[in-house]
């Protein structure tokens, strides 16, 4: 058997032509794609006579990869020159389909000449054919695979009736292409970023009955595959400037960054558009799309000239990034792009800011970062999360900074072609595809996915005793829903909360730091976060009844300025707080490091406590071996030391005399 697109004439090759919603729809579930890096076609399925049965006794609605013409070619060669029996013609025929196949890309990624086959598929086939196509002995130990990318691809999900939807009363209503979520700044509602080029605004509640159309641009979207509109930020001003930039892929397929100024007027939303940055997608896949802005500026907005514009961007698409596009720094792809941008009206242009590597390149050696969020509890030291898809065998999770991720050299740690340099970031966490797969970053995990959806890190309260300062993910293929976090031996583990037979396209954080899961697809619906399973293994952070977090604050003229809680139900605690329900202290109580502690309880068992008051995230600093208090801590009136850093909710005066709480600088 050969490649069949190997044999066709150019011209045969067609791009992708316009399709219809819901085709195209089915085409973005579990990452369909054919041979020459465009999506199946429900339009060229219904013209194949031949190869009907595309996915066995599976259900298809993904389309074909197959005009009429090409599977003649198929049939023609593959099929009419044998003399098959009743028994073999059925079967042969789906095999030589494998082409036409929507994930014929996925496959045939092995570079055989035959698709990879289920094992069960494959051991009725050999039974059925061996004597008609004289196979050799070992055909299944060769073409034979229980992967999820085996033939027949069984893509269906079985729905987790354990999830409670949070917008219960809009079932049904939601659009069903949520690319992102986002609390709308000054306010307690959402915004519901579809891929098809409109947002709604949603209230942030559970009773929510209703959805407005806020922002229309579907008439510039690229509806197709992964592209489409796929990114929005918020101007850290926009409560005072009404300012928002988004990131699309225009009907020329150009990755577009523009900024708009909100209006109630859709038409003068739209008419706003002022466009900053423009590149071309050589591929219908890998566009990546995710805008951020860093922490310091979100919680401190103003007086500002500027702010620094996060732009996530993929390969390009194809297999193996053929033009090896991430490692060039003179290319836009496979890059963590960082722009400054402007709210202001007379400024349509974007600066460089100083330590970018070059130009606009801030990180590269990416493959499709899909999903990157900053933990926002790390204003004074930015710490940004990125999940990284990948393409055979590793997802991964990267913890950024400024240099080279190793796409397409490496996948993960593993490596995927011939490295000529070893010294590129490694991922923090990577999990593989196949439980099958026996390579040394298999080895431990507790369980497989083929497109990692990125997240956020906990800094709620609701489940602070479960996932606080843990990084909460999942993968939009099979639908695992799992934290990473640093484990007692300093190694980062991953663990699976549940499987929610959704495909997660994102997750969104509300202004407390609360978590959510998105669904795509039929039956879009966004989620709260289950608790984890019984038996569950990891960090337990323990957590007091947490203090308002609605607080007047004022610089005092003295070194350490006062704090006045101006909503506070209850009284302030006090300074000898009530001891915590954890076991015995490790230490001795006058060993506790800095004089810290709560009632009989020392810094290493107070992960998350300073004083008595709840904070929000965990150390690893001197005084305990890991997730202990912060450093410079006074427990004489819980307040904290000059210049100190997370996780004290209290307060201190930064180098520039700007009040900080919680480790953000206030106003």
């Amino acid at each position: 058997l050969c490649h069949i697109f190997h044999n066709f004439p150019s011209n045969m090759l067609r791009k992708l032509k316009s399709i219809s919603f819901l085709a195209c729809l089915s085409c973005v579930l579990s990452h369909p794609l054919c041979l020459d890096d465009t999506y199946p076609d429900q339009q060229k399925e219904e013209s194949n006579t031949f190869c009907t049965k595309l996915q066995g006794d599976l259900p298809n609605d993904k389309g074909s990869c197959c005009t009429a013409d090409q599977e003649m070619v198929v049939k023609e060669n593959l099929y009419d020159p044998f003399n098959l029996s009743a028994e073999c013609a059925p079967l042969h025929m789906e095999v030589v389909c494998g082409e036409c196949n929507p994930y014929a890309v996925h496959l045939f990624s092995t570079g055989e000449d035959v698709m990879i086959l289920s094992t069960e598929f494959c051991l009725a086939y050999v039974a059925a054919c061996a004597a008609d196509l004289n196979l050799e002995a070992n055909f299944c130990e060769k073409y034979a695979s229980d992967d999820f990318y085996s033939y027949p691809v069984d893509d269906v999900l079985k729905p987790n009736e354990d999830l409670k939807p949070y917008f219960p009363k809009l079932e049904g209503q939601l659009t069903l292409l949520p690319t992102s979520m986002q609390i709308k700044p000054g306010t307690d509602v959402w915004w519901y970023v579809d891929q098809y080029g409109f947002i709604s605004e949603i209230a942030n509640t559970m009773e929510a009955e209703e959805i407005r159309t806020v922002f229309d641009i579907s008439d510039r979207v690229l509806f197709n595959g992964e592209m489409g509109l796929l990114g929005l930020a918020f101007s850290p001003d926009f409560e005072e400037t009404q300012m928002f930039f988004v990131y699309y892929i225009d009907k020329g397929m150009n990755s577009v960054i523009a900024r708009f100024k909100y209006s109630e007027d859709l038409n003068a939303c739209k008419n706003s558009e002022v466009k900053l940055l423009e590149f071309y997608q050589p591929f219908t896949n890998h566009n990546s799309g995710t805008l951020i802005f860093e922490p310091v500026d979100i919680f401190d907005p103003f007086n500002k000239d500027g702010y620094n514009l996060y732009i996530t961007s993929g390969d390009g698409g194809g297999a193996d990034n053929p033009s090896n596009s991430a490692q060039d720094l003179d290319q836009p792809y496979g890059k963590i792009l960082r722009i400054k941008v402007f709210s202001d009206e007379n400024k349509n242009y974007y600066e460089i800011p100083d330590g970018n590597i070059q130009g606009t390149v801030w990180a590269y050696g990416l493959r499709n970062p899909w999903k990157c969020s900053f933990d926002r509890d790390s204003a004074m030291d930015p710490k940004m999360w990125c999940a990284d898809v990948g393409q055979d065998f590793i997802e991964e999770i990267n913890i950024m900074q400024s240099g080279n991720f190793g796409w397409r050299e490496f996948e993960g740690t593993r490596i995927n072609m011939e490295a000529n340099y070893n010294d590129d970031i490694k991922p923090v966490f990577e999990y593989c595809h196949n439980e099958e797969d026996d390579l040394e970053q298999c080895l431990g995990k507790t369980f497989v996915g083929q497109s990692v959806t990125g997240g956020f890190v906990y800094r709620g309260k609701k489940q602070a005793d479960q996932y606080f300062g843990q990084y909460i993910a999942g993968d939009f293929q099979n639908g695992v829903l799992f934290r990473v976090y640093m484990a007692e031996d300093g190694q980062w583990v991953g663990e699976k909360i549940a499987d929610t037979g959704l495909h997660i396209s994102s997750f969104a954080e509300d202004k407390d730091g609360e978590l959510y899961i998105i669904g795509y697809g039929e039956g879009a619906m966004v989620y709260l976060m289950p608790d984890l399973p019984e038996g569950a293994q990891g960090p337990v952070n323990e957590v007091m009844t947490p203090v308002p977090t609605t607080i007047e604050l004022t610089i005092a003229p003295t070194p350490v300025p006062t704090l006045i809680l101006t909503t506070a139900p209850t009284p302030l605690p006090t300074p000898a707080p009530t001891p915590l329900p954890t076991p015995a202290p490790t230490m001795d109580q006058d060993e506790c490091l800095y004089g810290l502690q709560n009632g009989n309880v020392c810094c290493p068992q107070m992960c998350g406590i300073c004083g008595s008051l709840a904070t929000s995230a965990c150390g690893t600093f001197p005084g305990g071996a890991a997730n202990c208090c912060t450093e410079n801590i006074v427990a004489a009136n819980v307040e904290c030391a000059e210049g100190v850093r997370p996780p004290c909710l209290l307060h201190a005066i930064s180098e520039d005399f700007s009040l900080i709480v919680g480790g953000f600088p206030v106003i």
